[in-house]
């Protein structure tokens, strides 16, 4: 007769081959769904995609605004070096004029990059340990600050140093606010989505700095500090409409995946507009995602990134953002309307040529929806690429011959580098996009 103890042995040892046998049946479940729900949504249609996520809407919309509001604030502490009242209050008379010192417009210019650089690499790291929306409450609370300190500036004994701080922690701000909002953009996108929400984002990156050229045309004509102040005014508009609605947007159902919280997951999925079943069979797709890559990367270091076949794909990843960065956007976009006026035009049709110039921003990056998917991603970007050099050279050998005419020429020549430049955006980040989720 056995003992006690050893029925008890046996009992135990019973319990636990269930509850692993229990958590194999589950595992097998959560693979089922996940391969029933990459197939599902494989096999839709852009139309049908979007008329079933029609509920996901409004919170896309949220993620997109996000982006509206980067571009908004980057654009606005650099185009204001094109409105006069600005130069007058930052900096000093000459010939008549007034100009600004070309090292504080570098500073102007360069220190909200160099902080969004900064920000950037701890943004990643800050979203996935407390998540995308109290990383997004950082964002706009730091923004918050460095508006402020843009507004009080010009009352200030020292003016130039403290619109440069609150220029600086601005592009802090931006820096987290921006990789945020398009990670919360592709996280919620259904894969069939993923492509045009993606085009979208672009495209509101465009919307705001257009939104900036009507308040500059509307309102930096004025002879008082508020020809400047409207736009930062309006800023305070444009991100207070984040923070409002900040607390009514959902956490990302990847991110709760990633930290574990399936039921949470599926919660956040059902707000997204998700019956029960779709978000189970959503989240699983997720915890499946997930789980091969732990598998894949169990191990691995950054280092790895630069080893092997990894190298070629991190260079492939990487090289496309980099095209961005050098395609001269920056310059265009933060002294055009300065150089205008110095090229000869009045103060009043410097800002319509930058209306202008947004309307081309916004034409070039809807067209390439229609023909990424015709000429490829690779060979669209090289001949964005080598098209924006050829009019950056030919803008460049203008400007140093001077006169009217060439002056002219170098304006013409940049108005068509926004157009082609933005129709390089879209295909990068639709690029890159496909490189992360394909």
């Amino acid at each position: 007769m056995a003992s006690p103890k050893y029925e008890m042995d046996l009992d135990r040892k019973g319990e636990t081959l269930h509850a692993e046998d229990q958590l194999a049946v589950d595992e097998l479940e959560q693979e089922r769904l996940a391969h029933l729900d990459a197939h599902i949504e494989r096999d839709v249609t852009v139309s049908q995609a979007l008329k079933r996520n029609l509920r996901l809407m409004p919170f896309f919309i949220y993620g997109i605004w996000t982006i509206v509001c980067c571009s908004f604030d980057n654009s606005a502490g650099i185009v204001v070096l094109g409105i006069p009242q600005f130069r007058k209050d930052f900096g000093y008379e000459f010939q008549g004029g007034y100009v600004l010192p070309a090292n504080w417009q570098s500073a102007f210019s360069g220190g909200p990059q160099a902080a969004q650089i900064l920000a950037t690499f701890f943004a990643g790291y800050v979203g996935d340990k407390i998540g995308r929306k109290k990383t997004c409450l950082i964002a706009y609370l730091i923004l918050f600050i460095g508006i402020t300190l843009e507004f009080i500036a010009s009352e200030t004994a020292h003016p130039r140093e403290l619109f440069f701080t609150g220029k600086f922690i601005n592009g802090l701000g931006i820096g987290i606010l921006l990789p945020t909002g398009y990670t919360y953009v592709t996280e919620i996108a259904p894969v069939k989505l993923r492509g045009i929400f993606i085009a979208a984002a672009s495209e509101a990156f465009c919307i705001g700095t257009f939104t900036l050229a009507l308040v500059v045309n509307a309102y930096g004509g004025l002879n008082t500090p508020w020809a400047y102040r409207s736009a930062f005014v309006t800023q305070y508009f444009v991100t207070g409409i984040g923070f409002i609605f900040l607390p009514f947007i959902p956490e990302s159902p990847m991110w709760l995946t990633l930290r574990g919280d399936k039921e949470l997951a599926i919660k956040a999925q059902r707000r997204l507009g998700s019956n029960e079943e779709e978000a189970t069979r959503r989240i699983a797709n997720h915890l499946y995602t997930v789980k091969k890559a732990s598998r894949e990367s169990a191990g691995a270091t950054y280092a790895e990134l630069f080893k092997g076949t990894n190298r070629r794909r991190t260079t492939v990843a990487a090289t496309p953002l980099t095209f961005q960065s050098f395609s001269g956007v920056v310059w265009v976009i933060g002294y055009f309307v300065y150089y205008c006026q110095l090229a000869g035009y009045s103060t009043d049709m410097s800002f319509k040529l930058n209306i202008t110039q947004q309307t081309l921003s916004l034409t070039g990056n809807i067209c390439s929806w229609f023909v990424i998917e015709r000429l490829g991603r690779r060979r669209l970007t090289l001949m964005g690429i080598f098209g924006l050099t050829a009019l950056l050279l030919a803008a460049g050998i203008a400007a140093t011959i001077g006169g009217l005419a060439a002056n002219r020429a170098t304006i013409s020549f940049v108005l068509c580098t926004l157009l082609l430049e933005f129709h390089h955006r879209g295909d990068i980040k639709s690029c890159n996009v496909r490189n992360r989720y394909e």
